[in-house]
């Protein structure tokens, strides 16, 4: 059988990587998998997994199964086929500060952050938390103190919960169950109270849930590619983000920031798509 295929640069040579103790070929075959995935790649078969890794198909079985239990791939069980998930990008807050979406998101994020006084932020879900992927501060010198890599919980957000918004129904019974064993309230997501809220004004509140004197808006950016689903807010103290301030003012202009993104998202990658063609 042939060898291991690693991909990219590596500080050892083949005969010293393998006869080194300190490297762990097990975890180096895991992030191999990972590494297959390029940034046109939505969604890799089984076999192009094996293709593009060189390892033995029942190799990458047993490596994708466990990346997936972990929350570091998404499962396609009709299809047989594997996707990035966004806890990968967890790996590397660096790379999250360029990505993309990030990057394309951060204009209109900023515009809003100064219109509202207030905090914008974007985030991720990783299991029962969502991480900030993005960041941006208005004019108010009182702001919360977060930033890129800062991890909140799901359910007593209002980022967590736009983005629990968007999953599907078995992922968010899946999260309401992760959530009683952990000794979590019966509606700590509130699911039918979100779900009412965003239909109707298209976005979600949470008001001194998560920390008291702190107030947020938040609304889905779902990309609807099966994949990413974000959730961006806007957050601060709760003297300047009042109730009246929240559904007047910032909620609805979250909601219009959102969708003018979405829409200028997506013809980003048309344009990326004809520019392939």
């Amino acid at each position: 059988m042939g060898r291991t295929r690693y991909i990219g640069d590596s500080p050892f040579d083949g005969d010293a990587r393998d006869n080194d103790p300190r490297f762990v070929s097990a975890l180096a075959k895991g992030l191999l998998v990972l590494q297959a995935f390029t940034p046109k790649d939505q969604w890799l078969a089984h076999r192009e997994l094996v293709i593009r890794t060189g390892l033995p198909a029942s190799t990458v079985s047993r490596l994708a199964f466990t990346l997936h239990q972990l929350g570091f791939l998404r499962h396609e069980q009709s299809q047989g086929a594997y996707s990035l998930a966004p806890p990968v990008l967890a790996l590397g807050f660096s790379v999250l500060g360029r990505s993309d979406v990030v990057h394309i998101a951060r204009p209109f994020m900023q515009e809003l952050a100064h219109k509202c006084e207030a905090t914008v932020s974007l985030g991720v879900r990783h299991g029962l938390e969502v991480i900030y992927v993005g960041h941006c501060r208005g004019t108010d010198r009182l702001y919360l103190g977060l930033d890129i890599g800062s991890r909140l919980p799901i359910d007593k957000t209002a980022m967590g919960r736009s983005i629990v918004y968007s999953l599907e129904e078995r992922e968010q019974l899946g999260i309401t169950a992760a959530l009683l064993a952990k000794g979590a309230s019966c509606d700590s997501l509130k699911i039918d109270s979100v779900n009412s809220q965003i239909e109707e004004f298209g976005y979600v509140l949470s008001e001194s849930e998560w920390e008291p004197g702190i107030s947020a808006a938040a609304a889905p950016l779902d990309l609807r590619d099966g994949v990413n689903v974000y959730g961006m807010s806007v957050g601060g103290l709760s003297t300047r983000l009042t109730p009246e301030f929240l559904r007047n003012v910032a909620g609805p202009a979250l909601a219009k920031t959102c969708s003018e993104l979405l829409q200028v998202i997506h013809e980003a990658k048309w344009a990326d798509r004809n520019e392939l063609l």
